[in-house]
Protein backbone atom coordinates (compact mmCIF):
# COMPACT_ATOMS: atom_id res chain seq x y z
CA UNK A 1 0.00 0.00 0.00
CA UNK A 2 1.32 3.43 -0.85
CA UNK A 3 1.22 6.09 1.85
CA UNK A 4 -1.76 8.38 1.34
CA UNK A 5 -1.31 12.07 1.99
CA UNK A 6 -3.72 13.61 4.45
CA UNK A 7 -4.58 17.29 4.39
CA UNK A 8 -6.03 19.22 7.29
CA UNK A 9 -9.33 21.01 6.72
CA UNK A 10 -11.12 23.46 8.94
CA UNK A 11 -14.84 23.26 8.17
CA UNK A 12 -16.99 26.24 9.02
CA UNK A 13 -20.62 26.78 8.24
CA UNK A 14 -22.45 30.08 8.43
CA UNK A 15 -25.72 28.43 9.43
CA UNK A 16 -26.53 25.60 11.81
CA UNK A 17 -27.55 22.66 9.65
CA UNK A 18 -27.24 18.86 9.60
CA UNK A 19 -23.59 19.05 8.46
CA UNK A 20 -22.61 18.94 12.12
CA UNK A 21 -24.81 16.04 13.24
CA UNK A 22 -22.80 13.49 15.26
CA UNK A 23 -23.88 10.53 13.11
CA UNK A 24 -22.53 12.25 9.97
CA UNK A 25 -19.18 12.84 11.67
CA UNK A 26 -19.11 9.22 12.89
CA UNK A 27 -19.68 7.97 9.32
CA UNK A 28 -16.99 10.31 8.01
CA UNK A 29 -14.55 9.01 10.64
CA UNK A 30 -15.34 5.41 9.72
CA UNK A 31 -14.94 6.09 6.01
CA UNK A 32 -11.63 7.90 6.62
CA UNK A 33 -10.27 4.91 8.58
CA UNK A 34 -11.25 2.58 5.73
CA UNK A 35 -9.57 4.80 3.14
CA UNK A 36 -6.37 5.19 5.17
CA UNK A 37 -6.37 1.45 5.90
CA UNK A 38 -6.57 0.66 2.20
CA UNK A 39 -9.94 -1.08 2.58
CA UNK A 40 -11.81 1.20 0.18
CA UNK A 41 -10.75 3.71 -2.49
CA UNK A 42 -11.99 7.29 -2.18
CA UNK A 43 -13.42 7.14 -5.71
CA UNK A 44 -15.85 4.38 -4.75
CA UNK A 45 -17.17 6.50 -1.87
CA UNK A 46 -17.63 9.50 -4.16
CA UNK A 47 -19.36 7.41 -6.84
CA UNK A 48 -21.80 6.10 -4.23
CA UNK A 49 -23.00 9.56 -3.23
CA UNK A 50 -26.67 10.38 -3.72
CA UNK A 51 -27.84 13.59 -5.37
CA UNK A 52 -29.35 16.11 -2.95
CA UNK A 53 -33.09 16.53 -3.32
CA UNK A 54 -32.79 19.93 -5.05
CA UNK A 55 -30.66 18.39 -7.80
CA UNK A 56 -33.11 15.65 -8.68
CA UNK A 57 -35.20 18.14 -10.60
CA UNK A 58 -34.01 20.25 -13.53
CA UNK A 59 -33.11 23.85 -12.81
CA UNK A 60 -31.51 26.57 -14.89
CA UNK A 61 -27.75 26.28 -14.64
CA UNK A 62 -25.10 28.87 -15.25
CA UNK A 63 -22.20 27.92 -17.48
CA UNK A 64 -18.98 26.48 -16.12
CA UNK A 65 -15.92 28.71 -16.12
CA UNK A 66 -12.50 28.86 -14.53
CA UNK A 67 -10.70 32.13 -13.81
CA UNK A 68 -7.04 32.51 -12.81
CA UNK A 69 -5.98 35.69 -11.00
CA UNK A 70 -2.41 36.64 -10.11
CA UNK A 71 -3.23 40.14 -8.85
CA UNK A 72 -5.40 39.16 -5.86
CA UNK A 73 -2.50 37.83 -3.77
CA UNK A 74 1.21 38.56 -3.47
CA UNK A 75 2.08 34.93 -2.77
CA UNK A 76 -0.56 32.74 -4.42
CA UNK A 77 -2.28 32.32 -7.74
CA UNK A 78 -6.03 32.41 -7.21
CA UNK A 79 -8.04 29.85 -9.18
CA UNK A 80 -11.80 30.42 -9.19
CA UNK A 81 -14.19 27.68 -10.31
CA UNK A 82 -17.77 28.60 -11.21
CA UNK A 83 -20.11 25.70 -11.97
CA UNK A 84 -23.17 23.83 -10.77
CA UNK A 85 -22.93 21.49 -7.79
CA UNK A 86 -22.91 17.71 -8.15
CA UNK A 87 -21.72 14.79 -6.02
CA UNK A 88 -17.95 14.50 -5.91
CA UNK A 89 -17.30 17.91 -7.44
CA UNK A 90 -14.86 19.17 -4.82
CA UNK A 91 -13.02 15.83 -4.76
CA UNK A 92 -12.60 15.79 -8.54
CA UNK A 93 -11.49 19.44 -8.73
CA UNK A 94 -8.92 19.13 -5.93
CA UNK A 95 -7.64 15.83 -7.33
CA UNK A 96 -7.16 17.47 -10.73
CA UNK A 97 -5.32 20.40 -9.12
CA UNK A 98 -3.02 17.89 -7.39
CA UNK A 99 -2.48 15.98 -10.66
CA UNK A 100 -1.38 19.25 -12.28
CA UNK A 101 1.42 19.52 -9.66
CA UNK A 102 -0.09 22.38 -7.69
CA UNK A 103 -0.32 22.85 -3.93
CA UNK A 104 -3.53 24.22 -2.46
CA UNK A 105 -2.73 26.52 0.45
CA UNK A 106 -6.23 27.72 1.14
CA UNK A 107 -9.68 27.22 -0.34
CA UNK A 108 -12.98 29.01 0.02
CA UNK A 109 -15.89 26.80 -0.93
CA UNK A 110 -19.29 28.37 -1.46
CA UNK A 111 -22.51 26.79 -2.66
CA UNK A 112 -25.81 28.61 -3.06
CA UNK A 113 -28.61 26.17 -3.90
CA UNK A 114 -26.87 24.33 -6.77
CA UNK A 115 -24.38 26.97 -7.93
CA UNK A 116 -20.76 26.74 -6.79
CA UNK A 117 -17.97 29.27 -6.49
CA UNK A 118 -14.84 27.49 -5.28
CA UNK A 119 -11.71 29.61 -4.84
CA UNK A 120 -8.29 27.99 -4.45
CA UNK A 121 -5.07 29.74 -3.48
CA UNK A 122 -2.36 27.70 -5.18
CA UNK A 123 1.38 27.59 -5.83
CA UNK A 124 3.55 25.32 -7.93
CA UNK A 125 5.63 22.67 -6.16
CA UNK A 126 8.53 25.09 -5.76
CA UNK A 127 6.27 27.46 -3.77
CA UNK A 128 5.87 30.05 -6.51
CA UNK A 129 2.87 31.70 -8.12
CA UNK A 130 1.95 30.55 -11.62
CA UNK A 131 3.37 33.20 -13.94
CA UNK A 132 3.73 31.35 -17.26
CA UNK A 133 0.72 31.93 -19.52
CA UNK A 134 1.08 28.44 -21.00
CA UNK A 135 0.86 26.87 -17.54
CA UNK A 136 -2.12 29.06 -16.64
CA UNK A 137 -3.89 28.06 -19.85
CA UNK A 138 -3.16 24.37 -19.14
CA UNK A 139 -4.62 24.73 -15.63
CA UNK A 140 -7.80 26.42 -16.89
CA UNK A 141 -8.31 23.94 -19.71
CA UNK A 142 -7.53 20.94 -17.50
CA UNK A 143 -10.09 22.00 -14.90
CA UNK A 144 -12.76 22.76 -17.50
CA UNK A 145 -12.22 19.35 -19.13
CA UNK A 146 -12.52 17.67 -15.73
CA UNK A 147 -15.72 19.57 -14.93
CA UNK A 148 -17.23 18.52 -18.25
CA UNK A 149 -16.53 14.85 -17.43
CA UNK A 150 -18.59 14.88 -14.25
Amino acid sequence: MNNPQVDLFKVQNLIDEPLFQPRRWAKLGGDLKKVLGGEIPVNSLVEGMVLPLFQRYPSPRLGTRVEVDNSASDFYTVVEVYTYDRPGLLHRVTKKIFEMSLSIWMARISTKVDQVVDVFYVQDLSGAKLEDEGVISRIKNGLIEELQRI
